[in-house]
């Protein structure tokens, strides 16, 4: 919908901060009456998307989690983002833990997230 020279000139006084509450009330209900007698409807202010623009509303997924996010839990780089931390000491850390079962039983997850990490 394009709006008429009166309809923005009272669109633009309505909305103007500097607008007493009087003239405010009085060009909003010109502007409605204007607009009823263009008998528009709740349709005519919400125009049909383009293919490109629905596209863009839609919410993007990331479907693959982004394993550089996760922490080191222990040693020098403690509470660190594996993104910030060297990869030959992650293949290190890697390494111990897959070194021993119980160790690998017990870090399975952290040994996971780190080798995904690496191949991302």
């Amino acid at each position: 919908m394009k709006l008429t020279e009166i309809e923005k000139k009272l669109l633009a006084l309505a909305l103007d901060p500097a607008a007493s509450n009087g003239e405010i009330e009085v060009a909003s209900a010109k502007l409605v009456s204007l607009w009823r007698k263009r008998d528009l409807q709740i349709t005519d202010f919400d125009p049909p998307q383009t293919n490109a623009q629905a596209a863009l509303a839609r919410p993007r997924r990331n479907w693959k989690p982004d394993y550089g996010l996760s922490t080191m839990p222990w040693g020098k780089y403690k509470g660190e983002m594996f993104k910030d931390i060297a990869p030959g000491y992650l293949r290190y850390q890697l390494d111990w833990i897959r070194s021993d079962k119980d160790r690998a039983k017990k870090f399975a997850e952290l040994a996971t997230n780190i080798e995904n990490y690496l191949n991302q």
